[in-house]
């Protein structure tokens, strides 16, 4: 295992590019989360990856040096805040780390939207054997990363969605399931405590639920404790089975 890896993984912190430390606990990947994205890539015997999202650069880390190595592997990666000063992983903390390790080789980055990178891969050309995909948390804005990463991964990949606990992800999960060509590949079995960001967003909706203002339009679903009430653990993978091939009328409902 890589060096920096290993020390993420011991400390729990993570070097920033001015030489001070941070602590990941609570904003990054677990260690079991990054094991099972490990898996997940050599299960999928990947060479190319893609990964919406970068921040301190942890799960990439995972996948990098997960990944089968030869003269063509390259692990694409999209953040358009990997400089936002506004952002725990100001100046670059993610690309810093991954090029401490080595993977800077390998690494293909894009400081711009997934909703704008992605369509001008596809239009290249370009194919993958694993997707990660852990941006925008928003139902819209994940099925848009799927409808873009499924038109990368190659048939046979492996697509990993983070953050399943979270409502709208999994309604995501729900219309793969229902509409496309995948099948359940594995899945965190067991719920990872709630992170900080987990915590407040129960919160913000235990408030909104006691407000006349808000709660006629609160989904049963997201109404406090069974804010989290899901299926999966942390992250589920799906295995490509063959490219769409729906009718253009098709629907099920999800």
């Amino acid at each position: 295992m890589n060096k920096v890896l290993e020390e993420l993984i011991s400390n729990r912190k993570i070097e920033l590019p001015d030489g001070s430390w941070a602590n990941i606990e609570n904003t990054s990947i677990s260690t079991e989360e990054g094991m099972f994205l490990q898996k997940c890539v050599k299960d999928s015997n990947a060479t190319t990856s893609l990964e919406v999202g970068l921040a301190f650069g942890c799960s990439a880390l995972f996948i990098c040096d997960a990944l089968n190595k030869n003269e063509n592997t390259r692990h694409t990666v999209l953040d358009p805040f990997q400089n936002d000063p506004n952002c725990p992983w100001k100046n670059g903390a993610g690309l810093f780390n991954l090029n401490k390790a080595g993977f800077e080789s390998i690494v293909e980055f894009y400081e711009e939207f997934s909703h704008f990178a992605l369509p001008r891969l596809i239009s290249e050309g370009k194919k993958v054997d694993f997707v990660f995909i852990d941006g925008n948390h928003t139902f819209d804005y994940t099925l848009l990363d799927f409808f873009y990463a499924d038109l990368l991964l190659k048939p046979g990949g492996i697509v990993v969605l983070d953050d399943t606990a979270w409502p709208a992800v999994k309604k995501v999960c729900s219309f793969i399931e229902h509409n496309r060509n995948y099948v359940l590949h594995d899945y965190i079995k067991q719920p990872i405590e709630y992170s900080f960001m987990q915590k407040m967003y129960i919160k913000m909706h235990q408030k909104m639920q006691s407000s006349k203002r808000f709660k006629p339009y609160m989904a049963k679903e997201s109404i406090g404790g069974k804010v989290f009430n899901y299926t999966y653990g942390s992250m589920v993978a799906y295995k490509k089975v063959a490219d769409d091939n729906r009718d253009f009328k098709h629907f099920i409902d999800f």
